[in-house]
């Protein structure tokens, strides 16, 4: 675990080696502020590593963002709403026919596991959700690093799901190899 802010030398050194750098940060109230302090933080790394790939993201609740130097990256971190129904309608938009065939009735964490996957790809491919999220597929085995295929589209990501805070899920994506993921100290923002 790193502290933050992370120290120039520190976060040069991590980088250089091709590590991802995340910062899960709690923050309470609605999801505005949280956006706003994943903001916040993506401009503060950005100004001490403007050379570098960054995302971020943000639900009521939650903040993340990622850092880069060897490759293009996507974060996405998402409340599990225990009442979401994943009906028929929400899993033919979501998932694609092998996803679809290997879990009929997801309970709301496993889809928001890998719906946080999905987006996470998507970010790191620089499509975000123009492309729909039933062209890629990334599967139910979302614990270690797994390809992600992206439809028609040539390009593939690594994708994987990040240990967050209870009621969160949250993925790391790259279209690079998969590095090792360092998170930094989880802190709750006043």
């Amino acid at each position: 675990m790193l502290s933050w802010p992370p120290s120039q030398e520190t976060g040069r050194k991590c980088l250089s080696e091709g590590d991802i750098i995340v910062a899960l940060i709690s923050v309470p109230g609605p999801i505005a502020a949280a956006r706003s302090a994943s903001r916040q933080w993506c401009n503060e790394w950005l100004a001490r590593f403007p050379d570098h790939f960054a995302s971020r993201s943000a639900t009521a609740g939650l903040a993340a963002v990622a850092l880069s130097k060897a490759t293009h990256i996507g974060i996405d971190v998402e409340r599990i709403d225990p009442r979401l129904n994943c009906d028929d309608d929400l899993l033919n938009l979501a998932l694609d026919p092998v996803e679809r065939a290997g879990m009929r009735s997801p309970s709301p964490e496993a889809f928001t596991r890998l719906w946080t996957c999905k987006e996470s790809a998507l970010k790191a491919a620089g499509v975000g959700l123009a492309l729909p999220a039933a062209t890629v597929h990334v599967g139910w085995q979302t614990c270690k690093w797994t390809t992600v295929g992206f439809g028609l589209r040539a390009t593939s990501a690594q994708v994987c799901s990040l240990a967050s805070p209870p009621g969160f899920a949250a993925a790391i994506a790259t279209l690079g190899a998969p590095r090792s993921v360092r998170i930094v100290t989880q802190f709750t923002m006043p």
